[in-house]
């Protein structure tokens, strides 16, 4: 069985996923949960980070992660990477890894495109390198990656999970929102790929939108 919800900010909003109100029984290494950015718990890479870490490898199930905008980038882009699935993570537990950009995942037989990263409208409260990292932004290489795996799967996924919305999502839920260069390259991959549904976190709302786009916060659903 998959799952997915949105983002947990380290402590701040992993209530959804504690065992009181998520039940784990039953569940094994091939049940997993997808969480999608700002997952927040490799911060400090001090005790505090080793003992969330050690929660998560203490599930029953694989927990996927990808990266949002609230994230140590320089942990984390230190740590080794492997294949896993057929795409690029890095595995932070036996049973936590996290889900690199433009990746391609065949899970329990259906493929999953993942592309994290979003923009910190608050950086300018805060410390580069400290509690803001400029490589929340995804890189030219990292979104051509994303586009050669995509083509290389005749631009078809099932499943599609990203941090932030494509444009023209966001522009529903922000009429008058911008963007950045984020939403326009995941617009454009909306443009070019058949998928089946995708979903994304970062907006902190439960909503659905054209019966093939989930934003996800609280909620933790199942594949459509």
């Amino acid at each position: 069985m998959i799952y997915l919800t949105g983002d947990i900010h380290r402590t701040q909003d992993i209530s959804k996923i504690l065992p009181q109100n998520f039940n784990y029984e039953g569940k094994t290494r091939d049940d997993y949960l997808f969480i999608a950015g700002d997952f927040g718990c490799i911060w400090t890479g001090d005790e505090h980070d080793a003992r969330l870490l050690d929660w998560f490898a203490s599930l029953p199930l694989t927990v996927l992660w990808i990266d949002g905008n609230h994230e140590n980038f320089d942990l984390i882009n230190a740590l080794p990477v492997e294949m896993w699935h057929g795409g690029k993570v890095h595995r932070v537990r036996s049973n936590l890894l996290h889900l690199m950009r433009g990746q391609m995942y065949e899970i329990d037989g259906k493929t999953w495109f993942t592309f994290g990263g979003g923009t910190s409208m608050d950086r300018g409260m805060r410390k580069i390198h400290i509690s803001w990292w400029p490589q929340e932004m995804p890189t030219e290489a990292e979104m051509e990656e994303g586009f050669r795996n995509l083509e290389a799967h005749h631009w078809h996924a099932d499943y599609i999970v990203s941090h932030c919305a494509p444009m023209s999502i966001l522009r529903t839920i922000v009429p008058v929102a911008k963007g950045d260069q984020l939403n326009r390259y995941l617009e454009e991959v909306r443009e070019r790929t058949d998928f089946g549904h995708w979903y994304f976190g970062h907006y902190h709302k439960d909503m659905d939108f054209d019966g093939q786009f989930s934003m996800l916060f609280n909620r933790i659903v199942n594949p459509e």
